[in-house]
Formats: C-alpha cells, sequence, structure tokens
C-alpha cells in the first residue's frame, strides 16, 4: 500500500485546499470550506509523510530536497491556518508548496542518474544536505512573508477598507518574519555550501566553470547582498521583499540547475 503513495496523491490534495482557500476568498469564508481545506491539506501531508518516510528522505539526494522542503512549509500551512483562521495563510503557502512539489515530480522524470555516496563521505554528504534543507525552509518562509509584504502594502496604498479583501498580519509582523527566516537561512546555506563545494573537488570532472558552482555562487552572492542592505545600509519594507523574492527563485534555479545543463555534481546531469 506505501508503494501506492506517490507524489500525485499529495499534490492533488494540496491542490485541492488551495483550491478551496481560494474559494473561501471569491465566495466569501465559510466553516465548512475553511475546514474542507484542512482536512484536504491534512490528507496530503499524511501522504506526503508517507513518502518522505518510506522512500528514506532526504538523502536520496537531488529532488528529495524540494520533496523535504515542500513538506516542512505543508506543516508550516497547517499550523499557520489552526492560528491565524481568518488570514489568508492557505492562498500564499501552499503556491509555494505544489511549485515544490512539481519540479521535484519533473526532475524524477528525468531519471537522474544518483550514484551512491561513498561511506567515508556518507556524514559529509548528509550534513550537506541537511544544512541546505533548513536554509531552504527559511528562504521558503521568507519569500511567503516578502509576497504577503507586498500585498499588504498595496492594500494600505489603495485604502482598502479594513474587513475587506485579504486578511493578512501587519506590514510590521511580516517584516520580522522575513528578516528572521532570511537571518538564520544565510549562516545554514554558507555551511552547507562549503561543505558541498568540497565534496565537489573530489569529483574528477570538476571545474570552476561548472553550472551548479556558477549558480549556486550566484546565489550565496545576491543573499550576502541582500543581508548587507539589510544590516548594513538599513533597507527594508519593499525593497527587502523584492529581493527575497530573487533570491528565492535564484534558490531554486541552483536545486534544478543540474537536470538542465550538464554538471559534475553528483545528484544528475553528468558530462
Amino acid at each position: 500500500m506505501l508503494e501506492r503513495i506517490t507524489i500525485l496523491c499529495f499534490a492533488a490534495s494540496y491542490g485541492v485546499a488551495l483550491l478551496l482557500e481560494a474559494m473561501q476568498l471569491l465566495l466569501g469564508r465559510s466553516e465548512w470550506r475553511r475546514l474542507a481545506a484542512l482536512l484536504a491539506g491534512a490528507a496530503g501531508l499524511f501522504a506526503h509523510t508517507v513518502y518522505v518516510v518510506y522512500h528514506g528522505l532526504p538523502m536520496q539526494g537531488g529532488p528529495s530536497s524540494l520533496l523535504f522542503v515542500s513538506w516542512v512549509l505543508a506543516i508550516f500551512y497547517l499550523v499557520g491556518t489552526l492560528h491565524h483562521p481568518r488570514l489568508a495563510w492557505g492562498v500564499f503557502v501552499l503556491p509555494v508548496v505544489l511549485v515544490l512539489v512539481v519540479a521535484a515530480k519533473l526532475i524524477i522524470a528525468s531519471e537522474p542518474t544518483i550514484p551512491p555516496t561513498p561511506e567515508n563521505l556518507w556524514f559529509w554528504a548528509w550534513l550537506h544536505a541537511v544544512l541546505l534543507i533548513l536554509g531552504s525552509v527559511g528562504l521558503s518562509v521568507g519569500f511567503v512573508a516578502s509576497v504577503m509584504f507586498l500585498v499588504q502594502a498595496w492594500k494600505l496604498k489603495h485604502k482598502t477598507p479594513p474587513g475587506e479583501g485579504i486578511q493578512l498580519l501587519s506590514l510590521e509582523r511580516l517584516e520580522v518574519m522575513n528578516r528572521r527566516a532570511i537571518t538564520w537561512a544565510f549562516p545554514l546555506f554558507t555551511a552547507g555550501l562549503v561543505i558541498g563545494l568540497a565534496l565537489l573537488l573530489n569529483q574528477e570532472d570538476f571545474t570552476l566553470t561548472d553550472p551548479k558552482v556558477i549558480v549556486t555562487g550566484l546565489f550565496w552572492a545576491v543573499f550576502a547582498l541582500l543581508l548587507y542592505l539589510r544590516y548594513g545600509l538599513h533597507i527594508q519594507g519593499r525593497r527587502m521583499a523584492l529581493g527575497t523574492m530573487i533570491a528565492f527563485g535564484i534558490m531554486l534555479l541552483a536545486y534544478v540547475v543540474q537536470y538542465i545543463w550538464p554538471s559534475a555534481h553528483p545528484s544528475g546531469g553528468g558530462p
């Protein structure tokens, strides 16, 4: 029975939950739609959890990292929805969950070759993966907070009456959420990337022009610039939100680049 649970199972459940959350905005709030959305999200999380445990994620490499990050965000969706029942939480979190799940599915469909990790490097490969996953969760939360921030700022600019339209946290709380997320995500990313670079040096066909290195280096530079703007120049608000969203997009590209551009990275691609 466990083998019958596929990515499509929980992706469909999350899609139904997102549809119901959207209906809450378009048709007005309804307790039964809210309950149905929670049940659909919970069903998706259950199937997702079984899939993650059964397939031994996140140590399968490649797309498993995206599936694990989306699993954590699905928990974030349910907890946030229960804690903030009047806010449009799922409309912002579930699309990110679905994007990560679909990206992982497309990568798996490309049937990348993932060689086993040598026993003497297993711990470092595990630590590399865990650090990047934790950093990815942090940046994903920052991305969600940034999108919410821009929507809330637009509402205030156009003087939307209180109680109308999408209900969100205040700008101050969203900015704090974004700041905390990217602040603790950056050192995790940095440590994970340093370990990953050291592991790549063991690859015979590794070069500094490797696409994985180029895109990942670009991602780290953008992330470092983002933190400098925040803490060095004290820039905040809309520009920080946009910067976080750009960093999130480059992060996704760094995850999948080896599947579209041959790389020495062992989780896919190849010469």
